[in-house]
């Protein structure tokens, strides 16, 4: 089925409006990357600079996502700087029909699994556009730390 990217758009704003009410005074709020979550930076830094959401404290998953916090006038701290994320919003490569869902498409993969594991709440948000019959039809990077890049590539290239 086509869909427009008009219609992509309206979804994701009105993902990232369904995010909002999750954020709350005094939170630390994780913001994942991506499109859809990159307007809900957006709102999100709206609603704080008219005063309906204070005091939050947020903390990014990717370079980008962090700049685009601090245009927004939100206060970021790094990853180092925290124990828990009161609520992560981020988005998603793919779903399915049963809401089974694959991340770290954007190349921000152990950044976002990171603040995965410090959320009491993980709020997801997309667009019809990730929905698929069959989880895998995007590419994901593999990311590798520098101490472990030869054990992974020996186990990646074994037959």
């Amino acid at each position: 089925m086509f869909k427009s990217a008009a219609m992509h758009n309206t979804e994701k704003e009105s993902a990232a409006r369904a995010a909002l009410p999750y954020v709350r005074s005094g939170m630390m709020v994780g913001l994942g990357s991506g499109s859809t979550v990159a307007g809900f930076i957006g709102l999100l830094g709206k609603a704080v600079s008219s005063g309906l959401i204070e005091n939050i404290l947020c903390v990014t998953a990717s370079a980008s996502s962090e700049t685009l916090a601090k245009k927004a006038g939100l206060q970021t701290v790094a990853i180092n700087d925290i124990s828990r994320i009161d609520v992560l919003v981020d988005g998603a490569d793919e779903f399915d029909n049963d809401l089974n869902l694959i991340k770290g498409g954007g190349g921000a993969l152990v950044r976002e699994k990171i603040l995965a594991s410090l959320a009491d709440l993980f709020v997801v948000i997309t667009d019809s556009g990730k929905k698929v019959a069959m989880l895998g039809n995007s590419k994901l990077p593999l990311e590798a730390f520098i101490f472990c890049v030869h054990p992974l590539m020996a186990k990646l290239t074994q037959k």
